[in-house]
């Protein structure tokens, strides 16, 4: 598959001395051949917005086990201008904001006494 994408100009050659692992390029890719879209920026911005959408998700139960009193919070971070900009451009740093969330849901899922409820 990487060779395939290399082949059509998805992933850059070994000249292409990229700061980011190749996830925000593989997945519009493997979702425009499952489905049999058309892989363009339109596909990469939407796969970028859904990921956003479950960030903002997962900030808001991080929320919940830390304090349930304080939900609205997470208007704070969905206007964050940083976390605002990169949800509807094609931008590699909201797979590291999800994965960071995804981590730390599930370090206060596993351990109760970091909740302070």
């Amino acid at each position: 598959m990487l060779y395939g994408m290399y082949e059509q100009g998805y992933i850059f050659g070994k000249d292409y001395n990229a700061a980011n692992t190749p996830l925000p390029y593989l997945l519009p890719y493997t979702v425009s051949k499952i489905f049999s879209f058309k892989p363009d920026l339109y596909l990469a911005r939407s796969i970028n917005f859904i990921i956003s959408f479950f960030s903002l998700l997962l900030f808001i139960f991080i929320l919940n086990k830390i304090s349930p009193l304080k939900t609205y919070s997470f208007l704070i971070f969905l206007f964050y201008p940083y976390f605002l900009k990169i949800s509807f451009i094609f931008y590699p740093a909201i797979y590291g904001i999800f994965f960071l969330l995804l981590s730390v849901y599930f370090i206060l899922k596993r351990n109760k006494q970091y909740a302070f409820t």
